[in-house]
């Protein structure tokens, strides 16, 4: 089982960077909200969290900081939308195969457009 540590240096094969480390901003508020992270985040994503809070503590203005959240958003932009491809890829699949999975789509559909008010 992995051990939550406050390490920045972590083997993620043995120890798990905190949630809390992950999502701390530097300002010594020890307020922050990151329970929701810690229950659905793994120790990869929440390393991946930590490093970039690292990368950002590391600039020393604020439009160098601008820049790498923006390359950041970027980042998981493009990632967004190869999950979403992915899930359309396999929408097709189950669609197509599952004739039950079909059904349900199409009740659910039915659904959600009966349930709108014009």
């Amino acid at each position: 089982m992995a051990t939550f540590v406050s390490d920045t240096t972590l083997d993620l094969s043995v120890r798990c960077v905190s949630a809390r480390d992950a999502a701390r901003d530097g300002d010594g508020n020890d307020d922050d909200d990151v329970d929701d992270n810690a229950s659905v985040l793994t120790c990869d994503q929440l390393q991946q969290v930590d490093d970039f809070r690292h990368q950002l503590l590391g600039k020393t203005n604020d439009a160098d900081k601008l820049q790498l959240c923006a390359e950041k958003c970027d980042e998981l932009l493009r990632h967004d939308t190869r999950l979403r491809i992915l899930i359309a890829a396999y929408d097709d699949v189950m669609s197509a195969v599952c004739r039950g999975y079909e059904n349900k789509k199409r009740e659910k559909t039915r659904t959600l457009f009966l349930g709108v008010v014009y």
